[in-house]
C-alpha cells in the first residue's frame, strides 16, 4: 500500500509545474508543459438496499460508493477543437455494511483519455489507465491491471432553458 501511495503522489507531482526542485535552472529543466485546463470531479452513491431480490447476499445491504478524479487537459484537436486529451489521476471506492468482498474495494489509477464534445451537454470518453485493486476484506485480493474503457455523459433540459 505503501508503494501505491508513493505512485500516487508521484503522478500527481507529474501534473505539477516545476514543483520538482527549488532552483530555477533545475525546475526549468524539469518544468512541464501548461495544461489549458485542469478539470476536475467527484460523485458519491448510497443506495439501500443493494438488491431488492430477497435471499441474495445483497438484499438489506446499503452500499456507498464513489469516485474521485483529477485531470489535465494538456490540447484540443479536430476540425472544430470537439476533441481534447486529458491524463488524470482517479480513485473509485465501495464500501458496504455487509462486508461483501467486491463491494469492499479501492482502486486508485492513472491514465489517458480522449474526450470528445458532441453537443452542449453531450460527452464521450475513450482512454485506457492502470489500475491498482485492493479488496480488503478476507477473501479479497489485490493486484494491478490496464482499464480501456468508454464513458459517456448527456444532459438536458425539458423546458429548453
Amino acid at each position: 500500500m505503501k508503494k501505491l501511495i508513493l505512485s500516487v503522489a508521484v503522478a500527481s507531482a507529474m501534473f505539477s509545474q516545476g514543483a520538482f526542485a527549488e532552483d530555477a535552472s533545475i525546475a526549468d529543466s524539469w518544468k512541464m508543459p501548461s495544461a489549458i485546463a485542469y478539470p476536475g470531479y467527484a460523485w458519491g452513491n448510497i443506495q439501500y438496499p443493494n438488491s431488492i431480490i430477497k435471499d441474495t447476499a445483497d438484499y438489506q445491504n446499503m452500499v456507498y460508493q464513489g469516485k474521485v478524479e483529477q485531470g489535465a487537459v494538456w490540447f484540443n484537436f479536430g476540425d472544430t477543437k470537439q476533441f481534447r486529451l486529458n491524463t488524470f489521476v482517479d480513485l473509485n471506492y465501495t464500501v458496504d455494511t455487509r462486508g461483501l468482498v467486491y463491494n469492499n474495494k479501492v482502486l486508485p489509477g492513472i491514465g489517458v483519455k480522449i474526450q470528445q464534445q458532441w453537443a452542449e451537454k453531450v460527452v464521450s470518453e475513450y482512454g485506457v489507465k492502470l489500475v491498482y485493486e485492493d479488496q480488503w476484506k478476507q477473501g479479497g485480493g489485490t493486484g494491478w491491471g490496464a482499464q480501456a474503457f468508454v464513458n459517456y455523459w448527456g444532459g438536458w433540459d425539458l423546458k429548453g432553458n
